[in-house]
Order: C-alpha cells, then structure tokens, then sequence
C-alpha cells in the first residue's frame, strides 16, 4: 500500500462527510464513531478511486442520505453499521441501487438474488420505480 491510501478519521466528532482535496490516490476513508448525518456530493469528485468506506456509528438517517454515495464508481466495501438508516426498510437493495459496484455491504458479501432484488423494486436510473422516486424525494430537501 502507497503512503495516503488510507486516511483514518475515526473518533473525530466530523458531522458532514465532506471538503476534501483532490486526492486520487486515496482509496480507504475511516469515519468510525463521528457525528455524520450528511455527505457531500463533491467528495465522489475529490476522491475519485475511493473503494472502501467506513461510516459506522454515525447519524446517517435517511435512503436518500446515502444518494452523494452513487458517484463513487469503485465503491466496492460499505460499512454503516449503528446508522439509523440501516433500520429503513429497503436499506440493502437501495444501496445496491445506487451503487452498484459494492460487493459488501456492512460487511455481509452482497447476492446476486439481492441485485435482482434491487432492480425489481427501484428499476433502472433511465425508469425508476415509483418507490424509488418516493424514497428519492427527501433529495429535493438535501439540495434545495
């Protein structure tokens, strides 16, 4: 591993996900035990080859929360863990949705019969569902 792959942020008190350089060469964010409740849809920009993130134990609330999350494109490791948002119906499948380049997801390697699953109830990003339109609804609250 290359100085900088990882940057470890754990037990920092950090309440948004957020403001970061231009940082190609990262590729494990920790964030463990903060105070999150938002992510930033630039951070997919900033951190380009991002593979593996760790948000356990933060306060992350909502599906649409997690949306900033679809711009990671190598996003292959999801951990959160002691999240309210894990208790939301649907959770597992509207990641996989939004991401589906994760292979784990709160450290549980994801099925086959769940990507099916996912597809079944949100659809394609060219025709989504009307679930998946009413859970991306609380969106228009994040950006407006």
């Amino acid at each position: 591993m290359q100085p900088h792959d990882a940057i470890d942020f754990t037990d920092n008190d950090i309440q948004i996900l957020g403001n970061f350089p231009l940082s190609p060469r990262l590729t494990t964010l920790l964030f463990a035990r903060n105070r999150i409740s938002h992510i930033q849809p630039s951070v997919c920009k900033n951190v380009p080859f991002l593979q593996n993130l760790v948000l356990a134990s933060n306060n992350i609330a909502e599906l649409a929360d997690l949306d900033a999350l679809a711009g990671f494109r190598r996003l292959t490791h999801l951990v959160l863990v002691d999240n309210p948002v894990t208790k939301k119906e649907h959770y597992r499948y509207w990641m996989l949705w939004r991401c589906p380049s994760l292979r784990f997801i709160d450290y549980v390697k994801v099925k086959n019969a769940e990507r099916e699953r996912a597809t079944e109830l949100f659809g394609t990003n060219s025709e989504p569902t009307e679930l998946a339109l009413k859970v991306g609804v609380s969106d228009v609250r994040l950006t407006g």
